[in-house]
């Protein structure tokens, strides 16, 4: 899965994406809501490790508790490549 996040605007920006905003909806038969529970999402019937690199730098992404945390500079954009193990 790939995420890019922009700034538009003409200061840094700290951000942290909560992981369950933007990974992809799986429902099962019986399934709960998703809960996030530090970097493992969660539901009754299946769970999810996310782990990953910023694109253009090759940096390993950093997930800490549930959220992808990231400094966008001004103007600029940042594109992670995530794999989720489910």
């Amino acid at each position: 899965m790939y995420i890019a996040i922009f700034n538009l605007g003409e200061q840094f920006v700290d951000i942290d994406l909560p992981l369950a905003e933007i990974m992809p909806e799986r429902k099962q038969e019986g399934s709960e809501e998703v809960i996030g529970m530090g970097n493992i999402i969660a539901t009754t019937n299946f769970s999810y490790h996310c782990s990953g690199h910023e694109v253009w730098s090759n940096e390993e992404t950093a997930i800490l508790g549930d959220s992808l945390p990231s400094s966008i500079p001004p103007h600029g954009c940042r594109l992670f490549s995530l794999k989720c193990k489910f």
